[in-house]
């Protein structure tokens, strides 16, 4: 009966801490909303990817496509291309039940759950280290309203990560502390599905936090946590070793940092990390100073109190782990070649892994409040505020002496404003409050409105410097979702996320980050290059990809219209070109991939279209049945194509799993497939297995005189073990929790 009630009580308070955390989140966002007619459209990346990602991930689970996916740019393996927009999170998950429509209305309320899902997590780990709850709820608020999170209100799912990150912590705090198993795993199973990317700079922090507390002599509890973390990594195999699989082949992550940025921090590094730390978090693609713009999430700012508790945290006398931990981990943010080891010393200098860090700041703030006596606290509060005050001044002063330090007048007086304003306030506080539990309470108060209205002037900031008509978003949202695709042989000219995802068709392109390392390698070949977005797609190109249906606002009597979509008064025109090839189309002639290199840029992709790039090691075999190129001949582009179109296919068909093709010859030769490679990519003609060929990251196959049925499958054994994995992972946890075992 003790138990009983004991439990409830806990359930009772720790679910009015979720709810403490949610409804600020929901006035917060809910004014937003009643501005926009309920709909959450803010700018860029949200807008364009991760509104129209989460309606085509929820449809393409729903229909099963989740395996080989047409939609995703030229073709990708579903699971590792939609893993880093958090196709494992929970939050997700759970919106599955409602249907892909809904999306549009139903972010913004995710947003708010996961603002208290946060709260609630920082709170348990916090309520270990401090013992008085208000100030627990302070240091809670600062974590979940940080300038990390107001800043990433266009990255909705880097919430989840934030959400959920504080149970590692604690469930390595249950192992160390309460000599009690589980947690660990089930943080490391849950953290692992949500995101793999953010799971290994986590997996690096809690390292570093394991042994910066307990060190190296307690081995029990520590073979305790690699048993756990192992079990709970092998839970979330299912996406996790796919997903790391499949980015170890984006060059994006291949080029290390140089030696030259080792320890590059200059004057302009140091005076935005003072900024980063100190002041309110900015837009990333519109900043007020240093810097014009930077997209790395580059924020720490605890609302209401800024540095000044953390500050006041190094003055006590007494040491703890804790000040060891952060004086590694601000090491780390000031010297670039440590920063680098959470992004596995990638050139790519992303600060994304600072929510960690403002959660050990969140609970230094906490210790400094409780422990530290009202004078010290007072003293240390006010000494922050000159100290900002000051960089202020220096701020303008350099700006009066032509170093181009201001470039946003209105957006720095704003932060500047709000930063100082906020800690005066603070300073104010603990001068006149001498209870520590109002004061709590009054800070608590601050941070929420300061965070707020650094949510609220980031989203205005996004929205006005990068954003559109919501309605007119709106619109076309709908507009798109009605299109049709007639033929499985043609993909659609748009290279826009909007049309594609929302229509579920086959583009040219896509804005998308994690898609095949094959479609990177293809645009680097024929000279343009891909970081996350496709370049535009020239005509020629769009030939040698099977670009057959365009979509037009207006169109001319020539067109040939296929689709007339209206909804309300817009109105979309589909129409189909004459001289589309299909995928799939034979060659005449062949060039080798180290001949292919030497030709000019401009020339790249007409070379592609007259002859197939083959690797030097295939022109004996494939010389024998293709004519190889004469560089110097001039090969009308209408003979081209007719050549190509005589032998293309007359059926294509996708699925789930790869697809048909059928290609009727005259002669022994080679098809073309504008279908991303892969070595997981098997095919067979006639029934026969045949080799696959990488031409610059597309397809050839070898056909046969007459009739050929062209099967390609897509299986990703790297999947299939990780699913094996999962599934006994699953089956060793619950034998390993029922298990009694306890550390020492």
């Amino acid at each position: 009966m003790y138990m009983e009630k004991k439990c409830s009580i806990e359930i009772k308070k720790y679910g009015l801490v979720f709810l403490l955390h949610f409804i600020p989140a929901m006035i917060i966002f809910g004014s937003i909303l009643a501005l926009n007619k309920g709909i959450y459209i803010i700018s860029t990346d949200y807008d364009y990817q991760q509104l129209p990602f989460y309606y085509f991930m929820n449809n393409a689970i729903k229909k099963g496509e989740i395996f080989w996916n047409w939609t995703i740019d030229l073709g990708s393996d579903f699971i590792p291309s939609m893993s880093w927009y958090n196709l494992g999170s929970p939050f997700f998950l759970f919106s599955l039940f409602l249907p892909a429509e809904s999306y549009i209305y139903l972010m913004p309320w995710i947003f708010m759950i996961k603002y208290g899902v946060a709260g609630l997590t920082s709170y348990l780990y916090i309520e270990r280290f401090v013992q008085n709850k208000y100030i627990v709820l302070l240091s809670s608020f600062l974590y979940t309203f940080s300038g990390f999170q107001s800043i990433n209100i266009l990255f909705n799912h880097f919430h989840d990560t934030v959400a959920l990150f504080p149970l590692l912590l604690l469930g390595i705090e249950k192992i160390t502390e309460d000599k009690k198993k589980g947690y660990l795993l089930f943080a490391v199973a849950i953290n692992a599905l949500t995101n793999y990317y953010f799971f290994i700079q986590e997996v690096i922090f809690v390292i570093l936090y394991y042994f910066i507390k307990n060190g190296f002599k307690r081995f029990n509890s520590m073979l305790q946590c690699l048993v756990e973390g192992i079990i709970g990594v092998g839970c979330a195999s299912i996406i996790f070793i796919p997903s790391v699989a499949f980015t170890l082949n984006n060059p994006r992550i291949s080029e290390l940092i140089s030696f030259d940025q080792w320890f590059d921090f200059g004057r302009r590094y140091i005076l935005q990390l003072f900024r980063v730390f100190f002041f309110p978090g900015e837009t990333m693609g519109m900043q007020s100073c240093v810097y014009t713009g930077n997209w790395s999430s580059w924020s720490a700012y605890l609302p209401m109190i800024s540095m000044s508790f953390v500050i006041l945290f190094f003055i006590n006398k007494k040491w703890m782990w804790l000040h060891r931990f952060l004086i590694l981990l601000f090491l780390m943010v000031y010297f670039p070649i440590l920063n680098s080891i959470f992004t596995m010393f990638s050139n790519l200098l992303h600060y994304r892994w600072y929510f960690m860090l403002i959660l050990m700041m969140a609970l230094a703030s906490g210790i400094s409040l409780e422990r530290t006596n009202i004078v010290k606290l007072r003293v240390v509060t006010w000494i922050t505020v000159i100290i900002m005050i000051l960089s202020v001044i220096g701020f303008i002063w350099w700006n009066e002496n032509k170093f181009e330090l201001i470039y946003n007048d209105n957006n720095y007086k704003f932060i500047t404003m709000l930063g100082v304003l906020s800690v005066f306030i603070t300073a104010m506080l603990v001068s006149v409050i001498k209870k520590k539990e109002m004061m709590a309470i009054y800070l608590t108060v601050g941070a929420i409105v300061i965070g707020g209205f650094n949510i609220w002037h980031n989203y205005f900031g996004y929205k006005n410097n990068l954003g559109e008509d919501i309605q007119q978003y709106y619109r076309e949202m709908k507009l798109y979702q009605l299109i049709e695709e007639k033929d499985d042989k043609y993909r659609f000219s748009t290279v826009d996320n909007k049309s594609i995802f929302f229509g579920n068709i086959s583009g040219a392109g896509t804005w998308h980050s994690t898609v095949e390392g094959s479609i990177y390698h293809f645009w680097n070949k024929i000279g343009n290059g891909r970081a996350a977005h496709s370049p535009e797609v020239s005509d020629t190109l769009q030939k040698l990809l099977s670009v057959g249906y365009d979509i037009k606002r207006e169109v001319k009597a020539v067109d040939d219209i296929v689709q007339e979509i209206e909804k309300g008064e817009e109105k979309l025109y589909i129409t189909q070109r004459k001289d589309a090839l299909p995928i799939g189309f034979t060659y005449d002639y062949y060039i080798t991939e180290e001949e292919y290199d030497k030709i000019p840029q401009q020339d790249k992709v007409i070379r592609m279209l007259q002859a197939l790039v083959i690797p030097e090691e295939k022109e004996e075999e494939i010389s024998y049945y293709l004519d190889k190129i004469d560089l110097n001949k001039d090969y009308p582009m209408s003979e081209i194509i007719s050549n190509h179109a005589k032998e293309s296919s007359i059926v294509f068909e996708k699925s789930r799993i790869g697809f048909n093709s059928k290609i009727i010859t005259e002669d022994e030769g080679y098809a073309f497939f504008s279908v991303p490679f892969s070595k997981y990519w098997k095919v067979k003609v006639n029934g026969m297995n045949e080799e696959v060929i990488n031409c610059n990251g597309m397809m050839a196959v070898k056909l046969f005189e007459g009739e050929n049925n062209i099967e390609f499958t897509y299986h990703n054994t790297i999947t299939t073990i990780s699913l094996v994995i999962t599934i006994f992972s699953l089956f060793v946890s619950f034998k390993y929790i029922k298990r009694k075992y306890v550390v020492n």
